[in-house]
C-alpha cells in the first residue's frame, strides 16, 4: 500500500487545493487507519503473532468504514467537546483519503466489512511501487514552490504601492 509519505502527503495536497488552514487532523487522519502497526511489527518481530492473524484482527478492520468511524470517534473523544464534531469531520476526510489511496492497489481494503468481506482495488499501483512517493513529494514541492514565489510577488507589489497620506 502507499506509504506514510505519500499518505500524508496527498492529504497535505488536498488541504492545499480546498485551502483548508487546520490541517493537522486531516494528515493525522491520513495515517489513522495504519495506526495499527506501530502495534504490530514489534510483535510480528517478536514472533508473537503471525502476519496473518496481524492482518485478520488489525489491517482490515482499520481500513473499513466502520473501522475509520470508531477509530476516528476515540481519537477525538480525548479532545475540547466544543470542537468534536469539527475535529471528528476533518478525521474522518483524512482517513478516506487514506481509504483512496489504498483503493488503487490490486487488493484494495475490505471497505464494507462488518457487512462484506469484499475488497474494493483498482489495481493501478502495485505495493512496492515508489512512483507515488515520488509523485508526491514532487507535487509538494512544486506547489510549495509556486506559493513562495506567489507570496513573495504579493510582498513586493504591495511594498511599491505609493501610499496616500492626507
Amino acid at each position: 500500500m502507499p506509504d506514510w509519505l505519500t499518505h500524508v502527503g496527498v492529504a497535505w495536497l488536498a488541504c492545499e487545493a480546498l485551502r483548508i488552514r487546520r490541517r493537522e487532523p486531516i494528515l493525522i487522519g491520513a495515517i489513522l487507519p495504519d495506526v495499527y502497526k506501530v502495534v504490530v511489527y514489534p510483535l510480528m518481530f517478536l514472533k508473537l503473532i503471525n502476519v496473518n492473524m496481524a492482518a485478520s484482527l488489525f489491517l482490515e478492520p482499520f481500513h473499513s468504514l466502520l473501522g475509520i468511524g470508531l477509530l476516528s470517534v476515540f481519537v477525538t473523544s480525548f479532545l475540547k467537546k466544543d470542537s468534536f464534531w469539527f475535529i471528528l469531520s476533518l478525521l474522518s476526510i483524512g482517513s478516506l483519503i487514506h481509504l483512496l489511496l489504498d483503493s488503487l492497489l490490486p487488493y484494495g481494503p475490505p471497505l464494507l466489512l462488518p457487512v462484506m468481506w469484499k475488497t474494493y482495488g483498482l489495481q493501478i499501483i502495485w505495493q512496492e511501487d515508489y512512483r507515488p512517493a515520488l509523485l508526491t513529494v514532487i507535487s509538494i514541492l512544486t506547489v510549495r514552490l509556486i506559493r513562495t514565489s506567489h507570496n513573495r510577488k504579493m510582498t513586493v507589489s504591495e511594498t511599491n504601492k505609493p501610499h496616500n497620506f492626507k
